[in-house]
């Protein structure tokens, strides 16, 4: 409803009064990505990498199902990571992006997955 009333019907980024202001919606009206706690927000994409996949669970989620590192990003002089999902372990780790799919995996057993198509919405548990 945000992303109708104010976006228009087109894609944005950073979209103010959605949570942190920091998610960007694709022209579909779906979520495709968050911001990075340590960079500026983003502009508007097409198709998510895994990172991010991994910041727009985080951004969504706000931390509530951690995501493991999965070795994308940078890490930093500190040990910290540069990127919003990387976590030093977690529930979950972005396993893949592929044309505008965000698939997930259960960290305990990798056979689950959850699904997020950012061109249509849906989410698939397999």
């Amino acid at each position: 409803m945000v992303w109708q009333l104010k976006a228009k019907g087109q894609a944005v980024g950073d979209m103010p009064g959605f949570l942190d202001d920091s998610v960007n919606f694709n022209a579909n009206g779906y979520p495709i990505e968050s911001q990075d706690k340590k960079s500026p927000g983003h502009s508007v994409v097409t198709n998510p990498n895994t990172n991010m996949c991994g910041r727009l669970w985080n951004g969504l989620l706000g931390y509530n199902q951690t995501l493991d590192y999965s070795g994308a990003g940078n890490k930093l002089a500190d040990g910290s990571h540069q990127f919003y999902y990387s976590t030093a372990s977690g529930v979950f780790k972005v396993v893949s992006a592929v044309n505008g799919l965000c698939t997930y995996a259960l960290m305990a057993d990798q056979q689950i997955l959850i699904e997020y198509n950012t061109l249509t919405g849906k989410v698939l548990m397999k």
